[in-house]
């Protein structure tokens, strides 16, 4: 292949794939065409593994492929198939994973402008009160300084109890753990250890009766109420298969309140303390999964850029688009094991 080619790959949901979607899809820009893209999109299990989408067979099903997934531009005459496919078998792991990532970081959108998140997250008057929450049919008593949950916070606990988080016989941590729905959820869904987090202890202790209620205290899973500031405090030498994090990452102030700021505007500072805690007292096991929420809102691209730094890899399993400029993104990391 020659240097004047470059090549963009990715793999897994992204922008351009139905969700849910697995495996490579790779589009090659060719700088003769200014940069349009000139290649079928491919997709497989793996490097080794991809093939063309659709078939094989002629030009005519390589550039109507590629239509179908990358766009108009990519409805040309030109393509080279046995080339392509040479391209895909030829790439190195660690070059598709790269430029996947690239990809990813790219695609990423900036933040809303300061004064639309200040507008979309005003506080409400009620926190400092006791308040009901329910879901999925069980009541949740909030004591005053502990946050409701809301519609972000079900993209994790839904995804806990049905399965789509997978945390049956696994050891789960639940960072930030408030209301406790989240330990409730991996509770009835089998876990088997669970670990709840907040630097709030009026939270830890509201989970733990929560969960008491709701799940039981006389057999497996073990529960773990923890008051730590993230990982500060946190049990020595404890690890986990499954992180969760619903993070206060607005990235800007609004309010002055501390129990405020606590549950929604400390930003990514705190996600680069996160994944540099997780990854300097190796909480995480082989094979073990992280997932975070965060939207527009927030700095996107810093929070996984501190991930990426700490060597967690990123994928973005679901987003959510709430029609008023906000896009919430649930993101998976894993971390590669060093031989």
């Amino acid at each position: 292949m020659s240097a004047s080619r470059r090549i963009v790959a990715w793999v897994g949901p992204n922008s351009t794939s139905p969700p849910g979607a697995g495996g490579i899809q790779l589009h090659l820009a060719d700088p003769g065409s200014s940069g349009n893209v000139t290649a079928a999109c491919f997709s497989g299990t793996s490097a080794k593994h991809a093939s063309l989408g659709g078939g094989s067979k002629g030009h005519g099903v390589a550039t109507e492929r590629a239509h179908g997934v990358c766009g108009e531009d990519s409805r040309r005459g030109d393509v080279d198939i046995s080339m392509k496919t040479n391209i895909v078998f030829n790439m190195a792991e660690s070059q598709i994973e790269a430029a996947r990532v690239e990809a990813l970081l790219d695609a990423l959108p900036d933040p809303l402008s300061a004064e639309r998140i200040i507008e979309l997250n005003r506080p409400g008057t009620d926190l400092h009160t006791h308040r009901e929450y329910e879901w999925n049919g069980l009541r949740f008593d909030a004591p005053p300084g502990v946050f409701l949950p809301g519609h972000t916070s079900r993209m994790i606990y839904d995804r806990l109890f049905d399965g789509r988080i997978e945390v049956r016989d696994r050891r789960y941590v639940a960072m930030g753990v408030g209301l406790g729905v989240e330990t409730v959820a991996a509770g009835l869904a089998g876990a088997r250890e669970i670990h709840a987090v907040d630097v709030h202890p009026d939270s830890v202790a509201t989970a733990g009766r929560h969960f008491e209620r709701h799940v039981g205290s006389s057999e497996p899973p073990v529960f773990t109420p923890v008051v730590a500031d993230v990982f500060d405090g946190f049990p020595e030498g404890v690890q986990s298969d499954v992180v969760t994090f619903n993070p206060p990452a607005v990235s800007h102030p609004i309010s002055d309140d501390p129990d405020i700021v606590r549950n929604v505007c400390v930003g990514a500072p705190l996600l680069e303390r996160f994944f540099t805690q997780l990854a300097e007292r190796e909480i995480l096991t082989p094979g073990g999964e992280v997932f975070v929420v965060a939207s527009t809102t927030a700095d996107l691209r810093g929070i996984v850029g501190h991930a990426l730094a700490h060597g967690f890899t990123p994928e973005i399993r679901d987003l959510h688009d709430w029609q008023d400029g906000v896009v919430t993104h649930l993101f998976r990391f894993v971390r590669k094991v060093v031989s």
